[in-house]
């Protein structure tokens, strides 16, 4: 004859279903990935979003006031120093690259200011809800900071 046994059952059962929460929990609750999501830039000209590909999080154009010409086509990167990139345009552009998330906060990474065509080495944080980047050339004393505020 087959034994039942009923509150092993579930206790089986909630044990799984708490061990699976607690995975979702703490994958939503990673600091690292506090920074993904879209962000308004200062001048609120731009939404970017940070996306996370493998331990790097990069950052892409979503809109900007500025992304089309006076034709109504989408902008190119004309002032890139690179040749070969002078012809990609500006909706989707990454904007943010090679970050790493270390002590609290991305480094590594670089920031492009397609405006100008040039490229800054950055740190961000998040502050307050909001995210703080700093971008300099040599060392970071020799920089500007901006922030970002998340889009709802």
């Amino acid at each position: 004859m087959k034994k039942y046994y009923p509150l092993t059952k579930k206790v089986t059962l909630f044990f799984c279903c708490l061990f699976f929460c607690s995975l979702t929990i703490n994958a939503q609750n990673n600091p690292a990935n506090s920074i993904l999501g879209t962000w308004m830039n200062e001048e609120k000209t731009g939404k970017i979003e940070i996306y996370q590909s493998g331990n790097i999080y990069l950052g892409k154009l979503l809109w900007g006031i500025y992304m089309l010409d006076e034709k109504g086509n989408p902008r190119k990167d004309t002032k890139n120093p690179n040749p070969a990139l002078r012809n990609r345009e500006w909706p989707n552009m990454v904007m943010l690259t090679g970050f790493r998330y270390r002590d609290g906060q991305w480094e590594g990474g670089e920031i492009y200011d397609a405006t100008s065509g040039k490229s800054y080495r950055a740190t961000m944080k998040v502050r307050n809800g909001r995210l703080e980047i700093r971008g300099y050339v040599g060392i970071s004393l020799f920089g500007k900071t901006i922030y970002w505020d998340r889009v709802k």
